[in-house]
């Protein structure tokens, strides 16, 4: 059974390679069993498993792929000053507003995830 889904924020985008994903984060009243079927193919469900990630967060416009790695290198400098390691070398991209809101209202967050 399909029905509308509100838009929830993080928007998630990463790449692999030549792939590239957006992901939604769904409300938390649903589970696997009660999400709504897709209507789209292309649209799949996945869970998640829970995972630390470490973040660093800018306002701006929406973000180009320059301005997410200058951030991205920002942010590995970081993490090795403190001896955290990642898990996985691509960078994860969090947007938190529609691209119509205005660009100083946009945050934006690129985010690795951390070895346990």
């Amino acid at each position: 059974v399909s029905e509308k889904v509100a838009m929830t924020s993080p928007v998630v985008s990463e790449s692999a390679g030549e792939a590239y994903t957006v992901s939604f984060i769904m409300p938390s009243k649903y589970t696997m069993d009660t999400l709504p079927t897709p209507v789209d193919p292309r649209v799949t469900l996945k869970e998640v498993p829970s995972r630390t990630l470490a973040a660093l967060r800018w306002r701006g416009p929406s973000v180009k792929e320059e301005v997410m790695q200058s951030y991205a290198s920002e942010l590995r400098e970081v993490l090795e000053r403190e001896g955290l390691k990642i898990q996985r070398d691509e960078p994860v991209l969090f947007q938190y507003h529609p691209p119509f809101a205005p660009p100083w209202m946009r945050i934006n967050e690129v985010l690795f995830e951390i070895k346990e």
